[in-house]
């Protein structure tokens, strides 16, 4: 879900060596992997795949799913890193 944006880091820290463009976008994705690390990557992982259009299916036991409050803050912090589309783009 968020591979264009870590596609774009690489490029920044090792073929444009623009470290202040890969700090901006590492200060983004942060709270990505942030969320994914306090609850559950797999769970995180599956509901990112639901968020964009990607069902898997639910997480197998005794991993569980993502409550939708967790849901809704897992894509606020998604959005805010997709708006950044002159930053991913560049």
């Amino acid at each position: 879900a968020v591979s264009k944006e870590c596609v774009a880091l690489y490029k920044y820290m090792w073929e444009k060596n623009d470290l202040v463009s890969a700090r901006k976008l590492w200060d983004k994705l942060m709270p990505v992997f942030d969320f994914a690390g306090n609850n559950g990557y797999i769970s995180v992982v599956k509901a990112l795949c639901k968020i964009y259009g990607r069902d898997q299916g639910d997480p197998k036991a005794p991993i569980g799913t993502l409550s939708e409050e967790k849901v809704a803050v897992l894509k606020k912090h998604v959005d805010a890193l997709r708006a950044e589309k002159d930053l991913i783009n560049k």
